[in-house]
Parts: C-alpha cells; structure tokens; sequence
C-alpha cells in the first residue's frame, strides 16, 4: 500500500529549536529566508541532477511518499545539494504511535552521527515542526492520556559527553510545548546528560540525570563506572500569557 504525506503549503510554518520556542512562517519560494536546519552557504549547483519530487520510504510494510516541495527548509536544503537525490536517499522516516495518533519523524542532514529532525502529520491540516537540529534521537515517551509526547534527543559535544534535550508536543493544541522546572534547573537544551524521562501525570515529567559536579567528560567516565548517584528535576508546561 502506499501512503501520502501531504503537507498544506499555505499553512505551513517552520518551528526553531531554541530555548523560546516560536513558528516562522516560510513564503513559498521564499528562498532568501534562513535555513534553520542544515545552514548552508553559497549557490545552488546549476549542474545538480534533476531533484526528484517525492522522498519514497518503507515503513512498517507501507511505502511513504513525501512531496518535497511541500516542505520549504527541506526543499531548500537539497536545492544547495551537489546531489540532491542521493541526500535524498540518506533520510529515514520513522512512524510514532500513540494510541490513535500517527506521527512521523524525518531524519535528514545528518553529519557525523547528527542530524536534523522534522515532526509531520499525516493530516495536511498541521504544521511541520523542526524540533531538533545536530542531534540524534533517543526515544519518545507519551503522556498516560496519550494528549503529548515527548522526545529524548543527544548531542555529542566536543569531548564527546552525551548532552541531552526534551521536546515536548501536544496532540490535541497541535504545538510544541515549552517546559520549565520551578527552581530553574532543568539541564536541557544540551546543556547536561539526561539518563531518562518519565512523565508524572499529563502535564509534568521528570527528568533524570547523573550526579555530575559539571557537564566534563572526565567526571561523566567516573560516573559511568562507579554508577554514582542520579538526581531528578520535574518540569512543567510553560503558561503562556
């Protein structure tokens, strides 16, 4: 069988990850706009191949066809390729159940083990979200009431330390959710390793991290085997006024 990814071009928006959240809307076409995921500098290569319309991807027994030109950061990505079908070929397209909600996860410019990570939904109705950026994915995990899900991703940093950031979206208001802890501590934005996530009820979840004096690569390795101890911070959905 073979499904379509369509996005709606008019209402799509480009979501940054950054520690405010906030949708840019992308004009179509509108190739002097910055590109978030994936910066890249100089022309389009005129000798380029052909780029194909759809990025075709097998996902549990089902081809998945994504319009590219649907897709404005991710268009404008491949347009500055030298070969745009064979990064084209590279993505992974990940599908996250939850209860009776379908999302995908789209895995494209990766380098060194990093990539840029697009959230899509099937209903053209939604937005496309980029919710991380030279990052890998880690898992997710779902509220008990399956309203929101939030994603676990790593980012090496120069010494190698796993850093860790959680992306929060909700189901039924269709965005990103900011989370904030009550006593400012909330080792995200790959700021510190994060061990795990686990949500206290459907608006809070708490986050677990190693013991660690800073964020160094050496007392990570001591950490790693001695096992020492772990500390917690909950987080809360931000109010927005």
């Amino acid at each position: 069988m073979r499904v379509f990814l369509i996005i709606l071009l008019s209402s799509l928006c480009l979501v940054a990850c950054s520690k405010h959240e906030s949708s840019v809307p992308i004009e179509k076409l509108a190739v002097e706009n910055e590109v978030t995921a994936a910066e890249v500098n100089g022309q389009p290569d005129e000798e380029s191949p052909e780029m194909m319309e759809y990025a075709e991807f097998l996902v549990d027994d089902e081809i998945v066809s994504i319009a590219i030109k649907d897709i404005p950061i991710l268009e404008q990505y491949l347009r500055f390729q030298k070969n745009p079908n064979e990064k084209i070929m590279e993505m992974e397209l990940k599908k996250i159940d939850v209860g009776a909600e379908n999302i995908f996860l789209l895995q494209f410019s990766c380098f060194d083990g990093h990539c840029s990570h697009l959230l899509l939904h099937p209903d053209r109705k939604n937005i496309v979200h980029l919710i991380a950026d030279i990052a890998t994915y880690q898992s997710f995990f779902p509220t008990p009431d399956g309203s929101k899900i939030a994603f676990l991703f790593n980012r090496l940093s120069e010494e190698n330390l796993p850093l860790g950031h959680v992306v929060v979206y909700d189901f039924i208001n269709r965005k990103l959710i900011p989370m904030v802890s009550l006593d400012g501590i909330d080792k995200l934005d790959y700021t510190w390793p994060i061990l795990s996530v686990e949500w206290e009820d459907n608006h809070s979840l708490t986050v677990t991290y190693p013991d660690l004096l800073e964020p160094a690569v050496g007392n990570w390795e001591r950490w790693i085997s001695n096992q020492e101890n772990t500390k917690e911070t909950i987080l809360y959905e931000s109010i927005e006024e």
